[in-house]
């Protein structure tokens, strides 16, 4: 396993590669480049998606089946973090697909906000025995869930600041990170000032892009903006 950071940056590639592997490729590179720790992808059963979610709008529910990857598309991403030298994480969506994740050797595990409470899905990744990053608004379910570390996180897309509620010393004793869907990077730089060790931020190439989740994106300015506050306040906060 790498040596981790005092405060680690997740680059949330998710589905901005549109379905382009080309992209993703591009996105794992450009993650490495500006100073993130992860790239992290989204894996799911586009079907299964759909089905449970049935107020998914008919562009979403092609839009998730475009981005949809393959176990060759996860063991191509997967090699490729090896190559570049940066961290391939996975958000993992649905049980079965536990087995795809072990098989390319992931070190830990992703669990969205709305499926926290997926018992059979929670049951299946402690199985592993890895750590388990889980993203909430509260940190629920945490008796049952052995090492495991909570992102707060609001979930709206994109998230306005007014609806953030930071508060003192919530990285010291509720959460361990900020999963962050905001624009810009204020709340990201902030959150790292008050004591959080990960940050998530989503990353795509072009805001301008097709697709759901570009608007709640930061560019590669903006990543790197983070990545350099991440630097300095290692240093300035050293009881981190």
């Amino acid at each position: 396993m790498r040596s981790r950071r005092k405060i680690e940056i997740i680059s949330e590639c998710g589905i901005n590669h549109n379905g382009n592997m080309r992209i993703a490729e591009q996105m794992i590179i450009e993650s490495k480049r500006f100073g993130a720790d992860v790239a992290k992808f989204q894996l799911f059963n586009a079907e299964r998606l759909i089905d449970t979610n049935p107020t998914l709008p008919d562009y979403n529910k092609d839009w998730v089946r475009r981005t949809e990857l393959s176990k060759d598309d996860l063991v191509f991403l997967s090699k490729l973090c090896k190559v570049y030298n940066i961290e391939f994480m996975s958000s993992v969506f649905s049980p079965e697909l536990v087995e795809w994740l072990e098989d390319v050797g992931v070190e830990r595990y992703k669990i969205p906000k709305w499926l926290s409470t997926d018992w059979q899905l929670n049951k299946k990744v402690m199985s592993t025995g890895k750590e388990i990053i889980v993203s909430g608004d509260a940190r629920i379910s945490n008796w049952s869930i052995p090492k495991s570390k909570w992102l707060y996180c609001v979930p709206n897309y994109p998230t306005v600041l007014g609806d953030i509620e930071f508060s003192h010393n919530m990285f010291r004793y509720v959460f361990d990170g900020f999963s962050d869907h905001t624009t810009g990077v204020s709340a990201a730089i902030h959150a790292m000032a008050i004591g959080a060790r990960i940050i998530e931020k989503h990353f795509t190439l072009d805001f301008s892009m097709e697709g759901p989740d570009h608007r709640c994106s930061a560019e590669e300015t903006e990543m790197r903006m983070i990545c350099k506050m991440r630097d300095d306040i290692e240093i300035l906060r050293r009881d981190l």
